[in-house]
């Protein structure tokens, strides 16, 4: 969390590249409160995808949401 305000309430999702969810995805934690300067590691387990091309989403509470390009 660069800023100097907490990210509260911090939801992560995995989407294809038409939006879909992908499911299901067991992350070892989820609705995080980030502190500001303070980092996180989250991992997750997801079934097997044939398109390894999807998107994070990260949303919160006071946290705009943020959509990251996965290629692998």
């Amino acid at each position: 969390n660069p800023t100097d305000k907490i990210a509260f309430f911090v939801r992560l999702a995995l989407k294809d590249r038409s939006g879909n969810l992908i499911f299901p995805i067991f992350w070892d934690d989820n609705y995080i409160t980030i502190l500001p300067g303070e980092t996180k590691t989250i991992s997750a387990i997801l079934p097997e995808i044939r398109d390894k091309r999807m998107n994070l989403e990260i949303n919160g509470w006071n946290v705009q949401r943020r959509i990251i390009k996965i290629d692998s």
